[in-house]
């Protein structure tokens, strides 16, 4: 069977050239960046002087002139830095769709970056993790950028870049559905451009926060599209649901209509960081699941809420519930049917055990049971186990009142 390939191509650069691969080539690149707030901007100044000049221009949207005076008085003319005054409408979407859109097409390649400021305390590192994860996966090094315009060029089917969606304990996107409240704007959006591509609410979006490295020509729906300020609503911006929230999904989808591949990018650095993250992020969220619901394989996500329906509705046609099985598919089901509010009358086993509870419910052998049309068996046991019970329940003439937890068997 042909294995179905899931989510997008992922890119894992070095922070050091690749001297071997590497050509100079005479491409135009700029780096777009807007800055709305004054906290921080000598830390977002450091990341500027990592643009290699030869590569790159660097144009810089601002709505208040503080932020302007603040970045000359450090720059002293040391990097060439072209400053847009942009208006406080639209934030870090408008920067780039309304104020640089004229400058973009000159480019063959454009990244666009922008500060971040965290209105929830408790959120607050977090989203100091999460700005300097889009920084360092876009501009960390001068030799990563290098190798990002390398990877373009020798991939002229890549029109798109962006950072992983960032995962933290107190942000859900990267492992949760990253639509929120967005998939209809969305889809909207698109028909608006005249993007044909279809939008499934049940894959999530591979881009948020609208960070990226683009080739400009797949960007060509978007930029041909005559954005203006009033586009985007007025401040304060609602949590969701926006415009400017279906922009930030849309980009893979445009550059997909327009023939090219959107794929995450990350330096070598981070992507050992990812990886921990995401392995702790799944041990901890495993054990809630094994512990609640019995599942211990991804694969078993996949048939869960059909597993549990099947149960639910066999358990309403009966007044008492047994399980038959006591070893690991038993428990398992026990926790699924218990957190479920399936009140369990015992558990049912072949011959006779030692063993006279688990959990808190009674293990009785079947022929000490004297089993009616009131109640239904669930039959809990690995294939092998499964068969002989199957026998047994036939033998006693009750063939119509069980079902099988269809747990995943090896």
């Amino acid at each position: 069977m042909e294995n179905k390939k899931k989510g997008p191509d992922t890119y894992v650069l070095s922070t050091v050239l690749n001297k071997q691969r590497y050509e100079k080539k005479c491409v135009k690149s700029v780096v777009i960046i807007h800055l709305h707030y004054l906290e921080d901007i000598e830390w977002y100044f450091n990341y500027l002087r990592l643009i290699p000049s030869d590569l790159c221009d660097i144009l810089v949207t601002f709505s208040d002139e503080k932020i302007k005076e603040a970045l000359e008085k450090i720059n002293q003319k040391s990097l060439s830095i072209q400053f847009i005054r942009k208006q406080n409408r639209g934030r870090d979407i408008s920067s780039f769709l309304v104020a640089a859109k004229s400058m973009i097409e000159k480019y063959d390649y454009v990244c666009f970056l922008h500060d971040k400021k965290e209105k929830y305390e408790e959120r607050y590192n977090d989203t100091l993790e999460w700005r300097k994860s889009l920084w360092e996966n876009m501009i960390g090094s001068k030799e990563y950028i290098y190798n990002i315009i390398e990877l373009f060029e020798e991939k002229p089917e890549l029109g798109l870049l962006v950072p992983p969606i960032f995962v933290s304990d107190r942000f859900s996107a990267g492992y949760l559905d990253a639509w929120s409240n967005n998939f209809e704007n969305t889809k909207q959006l698109c028909r608006m451009l005249g993007v044909g591509e279809e939008l499934n609410i049940n894959e999530s979006p591979i881009a948020i926060g609208t960070v990226f490295w683009a080739r400009v020509s797949a960007l060509k729906k978007m930029m041909r599209y005559e954005w203006k300020y009033e586009d985007f609503p007025e401040e304060p911006l609602a949590n969701d649901g926006t415009i400017s929230h279906a922009i930030e999904r849309v980009f893979p989808y445009v550059v997909q209509d327009a023939g090219y591949t959107s794929g995450w990018v990350m330096t070598d650095l981070y992507a050992a960081d990812y990886i921990q993250i995401l392995r702790n992020a799944l041990s901890k969220s495993f054990g809630v699941l094994k512990e609640q619901y019995g599942i211990s394989y991804i694969c078993e996500l996949d048939s869960f809420k059909v597993t549990l329906k099947q149960l639910l509705e066999f358990s309403k046609g009966y007044k008492h519930i047994y399980i038959y099985g006591a070893g690991e598919y038993g428990k398992d089901c026990l926790k699924l049917l218990t957190n479920s509010n399936i009140h369990i009358e015992s558990f049912l086993v072949t011959d006779s055990t030692e063993q006279k509870e688990i959990n808190g419910v009674e293990i009785k052998s079947i022929n000490e049971v004297n089993l009616g049309k009131n109640d239904g068996i669930i039959i809990a046991a690995n294939k092998e186990n499964c068969k002989a019970i199957v026998g047994n329940i036939r033998k006693l003439g009750i063939e119509s009142q069980y079902t099988i937890y269809n747990k995943i068997k090896f």
